[in-house]
């Protein structure tokens, strides 16, 4: 099976992954058809080796000269024959003026999601992309997967078992397969522009720590696990971690930051930084995180894997809190943050939206989805209104309240409740010169009919603004 994955995208460019499953030989030259352009021939394979199972092909190329906010259909051929295609819709150059548009005038339109477990997804996913993307009004411009949209360790024990580089090939390679090839998760990935990010499960529970919470191999079988998880497959499949900002016009910058695989053993770091221990470097993904916060000049879109208004973890399940430089760097720059700010995140297998007050004025507010597919009963959570409190930039001063504002719905299993599977959906439109609109709605996987869940709405207030309240709510 071949799969077209748009993935990072701008008003003008947009990269392109192209990758072919289950296929025991490289495949023919094909033809990338684009809209408006002139076909791009695909011959530069990469080839993954799959141990005992069948290897994965891959190859990416760059789209420029594109059209701002604009819709091109992708189009990989044989000749006259079609073997697949996707969407893509480059960003706008500024936020449309009223909520009320479609199509091009259609509001700034995220999509976001974490935490599929391919062989578990109840039916309905592909329903939801289709319903979704076929409404010119809530179509998102761009989607947003922050983690774990591969379980390299799904089945635990694996790690037991696996010992050799075969094993391991043959397991990720079937993993990936079975992900990309998901008739919901391919319709997903297809329709739209992604921006990935890993979480652990891409590596391996709790990277980079121990998955347990204590030692089960040396260290010599994480480094090599690392290596054919991330560099042999993670990258060449969901692709380089963005870098630089995004931004909507003078209206709204995006920010994409990896807080998973630049974090250290010893609890110090979680992200990269440049100088660290006394070495001289350049900027790291630290350093980049808090110059976007220091030089904000409209509201911001920060896009991460685990929630940040978040309580501690535990050894077996390490949260950005449990790191030193989130207290040390990351907590006084968000409390700093010059405009409101919005936090995306996953991971957490409860959906829901919150915000507190930061220090100077602002107001953060975080949106978790997760999961769209629950991986194992196990795994199951509930919405939970925690934590109550967002801690100061300094010890000794006092935190900041928090307030719940929206709760994904569960379900019942047996005797348990689970929160349902869904993605959501976060949409922005200029209301005034001094301020933005925002709504959060959820889509549900599992639901027979509706699939819509609840919705939140609020005001961002812009750079100018001299607004002392905001107005928002909550309808389900």
């Amino acid at each position: 099976m071949l799969t077209i994955v748009p993935r990072r995208v701008t008003q003008t460019d947009a990269d392109v992954s192209i990758a072919a499953f289950w296929l025991d030989e490289t495949p023919p030259t094909l033809r990338l058809h684009v809209t408006g352009q002139r076909p791009q021939p695909i011959a530069d394979w990469r080839t993954i080796p799959g141990g005992d199972a069948q290897p994965i092909f891959c190859s990416s190329l760059q789209l420029t000269d594109l059209s701002p906010n604009t819709r091109y259909e992708l189009s990989l051929r044989d000749g006259p024959r079609e073997l697949a295609r996707a969407q893509l819709c480059t960003l706008p150059t500024q936020l449309p003026r009223n909520e009320h548009g479609g199509g091009s005038a259609r509001p700034f339109t995220l999509w976001l999601s974490s935490c599929f477990g391919a062989r578990q997804s109840p039916p309905g996913l592909r329903e939801v992309v289709q319903q979704l993307f076929d409404d010119s009004h809530a179509a998102p411009h761009l989607k947003c997967l922050v983690g774990d949209q591969v379980y390299l360790d799904e089945l635990w024990l694996f790690i037991y078992s696996a010992l050799t580089r075969t094993q391991l090939c043959s397991r990720f390679n079937r993993q990936y397969a079975q992900t990309f090839t998901h008739p919901g998760f391919a319709r997903l990935l297809s329709a739209g522009a992604n921006l990935f990010l890993p979480d652990d499960h891409e590596l391996w529970n709790n990277f980079p720590h121990e998955p347990l919470g204590f030692p089960l191999r040396a260290r010599a079988f994480w480094e090599r696990w690392y290596r054919l998880a991330f560099e042999e497959r993670y990258l060449p499949l969901q692709g380089p971690i963005a870098k630089q900002p995004l931004h909507i016009g003078r209206d709204l910058s995006l920010f994409v930051a990896d807080m998973r695989t630049g974090r250290s053993r010893d609890g110090n770091r979680l992200m990269s930084e440049g100088g660290y221990a006394g070495v001289a470097s350049d900027a790291g993904d630290m350093d980049r995180l808090v110059r976007w916060l220091e030089q904000l000049r409209c509201p911001g879109v920060l896009i991460t894997q685990q929630p940040l208004i978040s309580g501690r973890g535990t050894d077996a399940d390490h949260r950005p809190p449990d790191y030193r430089q989130y207290w040390r760097r990351l907590l006084p720059a968000l409390h700093a943050c010059p405009q409101d700010l919005v936090v995306l995140a996953g991971d957490v297998h409860h959906g829901h939206v919150c915000s507190t007050q930061l220090q100077s004025g602002r107001r953060l507010i975080q949106v978790v989805a997760s999961p769209l597919s629950l991986v194992s009963p196990l795994a199951a959570a509930m919405p939970e209104r925690e934590p109550r409190w967002f801690p100061a930039a300094e010890r000794g001063e006092q935190p900041s309240p928090v307030q719940h504002h929206m709760q994904v719905p569960a379900y019942r299993a047996g005797r348990s409740l689970r929160s349902e599977e869904h993605g959501m959906t976060i949409a922005f439109w200029r209301r005034d010169d001094h301020s933005l609109g925002m709504r959060v709605q959820t889509h549900l996987v599992r639901a027979a009919s509706d699939r819509t869940g609840p919705s939140w709405q609020t005001v961002l207030r812009g750079q100018t603004s001299t607004a002392e309240s905001y107005d928002s709510r909550c309808s389900t």
